[in-house]
């Protein structure tokens, strides 16, 4: 008698269970927006014991090692004023059955004092690639850079397809949060070189 009620007692609950919906996860993808535009302001203060100089010097070395080539990507070098300014990119493939190769581009912007460093991240462009890919895609199948602030603005209202855009957004935000990440680490290291 005790095993038949104790199976009804599960199968009652294993039933209630499985008739509850799945709640889909819809929160939206929360990025900053500074004057109608999606920008990152990083301020990383605690650099204890490294001078302006020695942080200039870690910064555009970071700026080397992060983006493929720094000539091209460092546009404003200012040692006096501890500022540097550049473009940077990363490629990533959206989520989804027919996410394409895209790449998105930015601006970023490095201003160091002594112990501390902030960086910018703005001016956000995305580009998909043509169905061969990033290496054998030729102009004409792949669009131009297009701002991603307003389409961001879009999301952030529509109801619709909620599931791949917040995979969308959720993927973006990561390689932004991984750069900012990297470039904390690697200042934050003290890489006084003296060789």
């Amino acid at each position: 008698m005790k095993k038949k009620l104790l199976t009804i007692a599960l199968i009652i609950i294993s039933s209630a269970s499985f008739a509850q919906k799945k709640q889909k996860d819809t929160a939206k993808v929360v990025l900053p927006i500074k004057d109608g535009a999606i920008f990152y302001d990083i301020i990383i203060d605690s650099l204890h014991n490294q001078s302006k100089e020695t942080l200039y010097k870690t910064s555009l070395k970071w700026m080397a090692d992060s983006f493929v080539d720094s000539k091209e990507v460092i546009q404003i070098q200012d040692p006096a004023a501890g500022s540097i300014v550049g473009a940077g990119i990363f490629n990533y493939t959206p989520p989804g059955l027919l996410g394409s190769p895209q790449r998105m581009s930015f601006m970023v912007e490095i201003t160091v004092r002594d112990n501390k460093s902030r960086i910018r991240l703005y001016q956000f462009k995305n580009k998909t690639f043509g169905s061969r890919g990033y290496r054998q895609a030729t102009a004409s199948e792949d669009s131009p850079y297009y701002p991603i602030d307003k389409d961001y603005y879009a999301y952030l209202q529509e109801k619709q397809f909620p599931r791949e855009n917040r995979g969308y957004y959720q993927t973006i935000k990561g390689k932004i949060e991984g750069i900012i990440q990297s470039y904390k680490l690697f200042v934050s290291a003290n890489r006084a070189d003296d060789f």
